[in-house]
């Protein structure tokens, strides 16, 4: 007598049948023949046993089903595993190919764009706090970025003297009454040594202090993370850059600079423009621009309050060339050529000094600030 084959086992049976037709396909080019011939075999036999209704015939039809798939496509060591890497192989080019055409991250290195965004800096600090401590410490860095250093000697010896590398006299006055290093200095070391020090940090040591290589801590301070940033790596491809916006570029093919490197600038002139400097402001083809953060700085407003000088020429010297060197000096843009500047155009080595950024050389507009998660987080102000 044929044994009734129930609801439940007919659906295993369908669902072998598709997990064997998907084996099939995608191992039919890479299987034995042999092994390929008996999966097929082993799929009609089961497709006859469900049309018939024979519950022992599935049964058996299954076991020999399961035995063909398993040669055509035989189990692996470490199952799970090749799973988890193939999942994170595709993660992995899904993100390289987002990367490469749709959102690009970028870390600010420097602090030609502050005060709209910052570069790695520091905040003047003597002793670590209690937030400074493990494990407040990692969690102050993961959400501001923020992480006390201390910076100890290179040499060993007495120090000799302490400065900036600065020849605006109210810098130096600044640290010798405060101990804060306001701009970039240095201490020197009997023996002619000298050691660089960062800006806004919190001198621990003077002249006349005996120093000891590796252990003496001479400076301190909370270095704060740059701005990391997202670019748009698309809108591009279907518009200009339009002026105001944070371009990110790339150096290569510019001769004053000679490297190949990232850089990050407001986009203040267009193709074919000619593009002056009126202290405090940017002047285009004779209009002063007046709109925008390029306007903002110009009338220090909002965010801008502490940069009295706004837009200034670099003052160089005739033989330095540099393209916006005077007061009304006029550069004129080619077809495809960007100018781009610094928001702190005092401390900002840009296109004043080496000149356009060819089209080509463009990457996209830096739009959002995605981490550390300070005052600036969020959309870029254009």
């Amino acid at each position: 007598m044929q044994q009734r084959v129930d609801r439940r086992q007919r659906k295993a049976a369908q669902e072998l049948l598709r997990n064997a037709c998907y084996v099939r396909r995608m191992r039919e080019d890479i299987a034995p023949a042999e092994a390929m011939a008996r999966l097929r075999t082993a799929e009609r036999d089961m497709s006859e046993m469900v049309q018939r209704g024979d519950g022992a015939g599935i049964t058996k039809a299954m076991k020999a089903l399961e035995n063909a798939i398993v040669a055509v496509a035989p189990s692996k060591r470490f199952p799970v595993l090749r799973e988890y890497v193939e999942i994170a192989a595709v993660a992995l080019a899904v993100a390289m190919g987002f990367r490469a055409y749709f959102i690009q991250p970028f870390k600010i290195p420097t602090g030609s764009m502050q005060p709209s965004l910052y570069g790695i800096h520091y905040i003047p600090a003597g002793e670590a706090g209690v937030s400074d401590r493990f494990p407040l410490n990692s969690l102050k860095w993961l959400v501001l970025g923020h992480w006390y250093e201390e910076l100890k000697a290179d040499y060993s010896g007495v120090i000799t003297a302490v400065g900036t590398q600065s020849r605006i006299a109210e810098e130096g006055a600044q640290l010798a009454s405060s101990g804060v290093m306001p701009v970039p200095g240095y201490i020197e070391i009997d023996g002619g040594y000298r050691q660089g020090l960062p800006p806004n940090v919190q001198l621990r040591v003077g002249i006349g202090s005996s120093v000891v290589r590796g252990q003496t801590v001479i400076a301190s301070g909370i270095r704060v993370a740059g701005d990391h940033v997202f670019v748009d790596k698309l809108s591009w491809n279907f518009r200009p850059p339009r002026r105001s916006e944070v371009m990110v570029f790339i150096t290569k093919g510019i001769e004053k600079l000679g490297t190949n490197k990232h850089y990050i600038k407001r986009t203040c002139g267009l193709p074919g423009e000619k593009i002056a400097i009126e202290p405090p402001y940017l002047k285009v083809n004779g209009v002063l621009v007046e709109d925008g953060a390029i306007g903002a700085i110009a009338r220090r407003d909002g965010i801008y309050t502490d940069r009295p000088n706004g837009y200034v020429p670099t003052g160089s010297e005739p033989e330095e060339r540099d393209f916006l060197a005077d007061a009304g000096q006029e550069m004129t843009l080619g077809p495809d050529e960007y100018l781009c500047l610094g928001d702190n155009t005092e401390h900002s080595l840009d296109g004043r000094y080496w000149g356009p950024v060819k089209a080509r050389n463009t990457l996209g507009p830096a739009v959002v600030v995605y981490w550390p998660f300070s005052s600036r987080w969020g959309l870029i102000r254009r």
